[in-house]
């Protein structure tokens, strides 16, 4: 699926050629700036990927920590919400994405609040997903978010964790779902980027909002982790 997802682009020459050579530029720079950011006390790679041009955005530091998650869950039942990681590494888990409907194995193209599993997981990954629910979204359903959250937790089986990242200050209804039922999550870890070459740093949640959209960097400028399980 991921080499399907690169050779997409490569249909266009003009993005071709800028695209790598941007890509070599961020590939051979990770030695000249600090190339490791820190996640519960540990230390990470940059991850640098010439698919949605990683080394500009936020899939840097995302992809490492979802990476670092599935590893740790590789042999049991995992479930990824929204079709990132297939971009990136093969799978051999579920997937749901109400709007990836092109026919697979592993991807079924349904909305996470109306799937019906016939299992429960072990682990449950969704990257920059969540901020689209109800939101990019015709109409808008704000109150599709809580369901969803609820949809997560009843999808886990008791020992199950789930690990959503999203940005702040993009979905107004997500960051204030985030405030008033911040005491339901097991852990949030926040990233704010510090610098055009895309470094990030963790900094506290009561800050994390601060962080705006589109400033003083393109797009994404702070991230959270969210870490939910089937009871607290």
């Amino acid at each position: 699926m991921y080499t399907k997802s690169i050779r997409r682009e490569l249909r266009n020459k003009k993005t071709i050629i800028r695209n790598i050579f941007r890509y070599l530029i961020a590939y051979f720079k990770i030695p000249i700036r600090k190339n490791q950011f820190n996640y519960q006390s540990t230390s990470f790679p940059y991850f640098i990927h010439y698919y949605n041009k990683t080394w500009t955005n936020e899939r840097a530091v995302e992809i490492p920590i979802a990476k670092h998650w599935y590893q740790q869950y590789k042999s049991k039942n995992i479930l990824e919400i929204g079709n990132v990681l297939s971009h990136y590494m093969k799978l051999n888990h579920t997937v749901v994405d109400k709007y990836d409907i092109r026919p697979s194995s592993y991807i079924i193209g349904q909305d996470i609040v109306e799937y019906i599993s016939p299992t429960l997981y072990d682990l449950i990954l969704s990257i920059s997903t969540f901020e689209h629910i109800g939101f990019d979204e015709n109409p808008q359903e704000p109150e599709k978010l809580t369901n969803a959250f609820v949809k997560v937790r009843s999808l886990l089986n008791q020992e199950g964790v789930a690990i959503i990242t999203v940005p702040v200050n993009y979905n107004p209804y997500l960051d204030k779902y985030i405030k008033d039922n911040y005491s339901q999550f097991s852990a949030v870890t926040c990233f704010k980027r510090i610098s055009k070459a895309n470094e990030w740093k963790q900094i506290e949640f009561a800050k994390i909002f601060n962080c705006k959209y589109g400033s003083p960097f393109p797009k994404v400028n702070g991230i959270m982790i969210l870490e939910l399980k089937k009871t607290k």
